[in-house]
């Protein structure tokens, strides 16, 4: 009897476990159907939408890869919105399940990194490195933060070991080396630099920094000729025309072409107190003191004090006794 009882029951068991089956391929299909409908939101940029249906997902019972990409799509969308500490609070919560994930890693490194806390992007990109000593994007992104906060020596060290990893020809990659290289001092190895980088790409800021250098190195006439260039690639560039003013200005032979360019722009700015300071430093290199004076009470006068501003008064104090 008990056996004919098990022959019985063989059947019903057999539909049990059909019957989970079917329900766990059910289950699998609705989170397929779920992801794509999350990525397609996302392709048409409807973030919220995207990330309701992803936070909907990450409560389900699936699959560990499909948990992750629900945490990716999230992060990315909110980095979309730039709503940068909740992509954080995302990507740190997916590493906490996933903390050998280098994938994850380097999202929340490249967050931080456009957040400016560099220290924590660099800790970030290091952990990436402890698992994968040759990974490109840690490495790039360890000389990018290290540029930025300051750290130039080091900068120029992954810069170097990324182009030589990865054969990398990109203007953009050779530029940041150079710069690192000219805020480390090293202006030959700069300038060679950012030749490449101009060779490679055309770019007024390209062209602006090997003025920078030429001016450091003592090239003077290559700096003036060159920062002219950088102005005239991108006529619009305000910083760069009164950077080229102020060079103008400080040279003595150069100085009636720097006050002109001063006055030029303060016709269309005239409150503007770099372009007033630059005035003040033609008027001094041409020994027209009273209007060198008269021009600092001006900068003076301005409502808001910024470091020009302060810098204007003390001139005035010193001028005073």
């Amino acid at each position: 009897m008990c056996l004919n009882r098990i022959i019985i029951f063989i059947p019903f068991l057999f539909l049990a476990l059909n019957a989970n089956a079917l329900f766990g391929l059910k289950d699998r299909s609705e989170q397929k159907e779920q992801i794509a409908k999350a990525r397609e939101a996302f392709a048409a940029e409807n973030y919220p939408q995207t990330i309701k249906l992803m936070k909907e997902f990450t409560l389900k019972d699936a699959p560990k890869r499909r948990i992750k990409r629900a945490y990716v799509l999230i992060a990315d969308s909110y980095i979309a919105m730039e709503e940068y500490d909740k992509a954080m609070l995302t990507l740190s919560e997916a590493l906490e399940f996933y903390p050998k994930d280098n994938d994850l890693r380097l999202t929340l490194a490249e967050v931080y990194y456009i957040c400016d806390l560099n220290s924590r992007a660099i800790e970030e990109y290091q952990k990436v490195l402890n698992q994968d000593k040759n990974n490109s994007k840690a490495i790039l992104g360890l000389a990018q933060a290290m540029l930025k906060e300051g750290f130039y020596s080091k900068a120029c060290q992954y810069f170097k070991r990324y182009i030589e990893l990865t054969n990398s020809d990109s203007a953009n990659v050779y530029y940041n080396y150079a710069q690192s290289n000219y805020m480390a001092n090293n202006f030959e190895a700069a300038l060679e630099l950012a030749l490449i980088s101009l060779e490679q790409k055309s770019l007024p800021d390209t062209k602006l920094l090997i003025a920078k250098i030429y001016k450091s190195q003592g090239n003077l006439e290559k700096a003036f000729l060159t920062i002219r260039d950088a102005w005239l690639m991108d006529i619009n560039r305000e910083d760069i025309y009164l950077t080229y003013a102020l060079w103008t200005a400080y040279d003595k032979a150069k100085a009636p072409q720097g006050l002109e360019m001063a006055k030029d722009y303060l016709k269309a700015h005239p409150q503007n107190r770099l372009a007033l300071f630059i005035k003040f430093i033609a008027y001094t290199r041409l020994n027209e003191d009273k209007k060198a004076k008269e021009t600092l009470k001006e900068i003076s006068a301005l409502k808001g004090k910024g470091f020009t501003s302060t810098l204007a008064d003390k001139l005035l104090e010193n001028t005073a006794k």
